[in-house]
């Protein structure tokens, strides 16, 4: 993430949709100063026994600051034969209210 604003924002990431049980973000929350950028490392784990349809999985991060900001919910290729070393991305949008 990148914050472009002119003061410290401090952004809380949650993971939503479908795989939320299975993610992990850490580090859960980024302060960052004006024209700085974080990273956070999202791990998804899911078990064998879990029952995923084949197919993409819906999965997203919700991101609150101090104004609001969305990102695009990328999905996961997930379904028989997932397995680990498998990587999504989405990139991130501010949104004004």
């Amino acid at each position: 993430m990148a914050n472009r604003g002119s003061i410290v924002e401090a952004y809380t990431l949650t993971p939503v949709a479908d795989l939320a049980g299975y993610a992990v973000i850490e580090p859960a929350t980024l302060s960052l100063y004006p024209d700085a950028e974080g990273t956070a490392t999202i791990t998804i784990t899911v078990p064998r026994e879990a029952v995923i349809e084949a197919g993409d999985v819906a999965f997203g991060v919700l991101v609150r600051g101090n104004r609001p900001v969305t990102i695009p919910s990328p999905s996961w290729p997930g379904g028989p034969g997932r397995g680990s070393g498998r990587s999504c991305s989405g990139r991130r949008r501010r949104t004004r209210s």
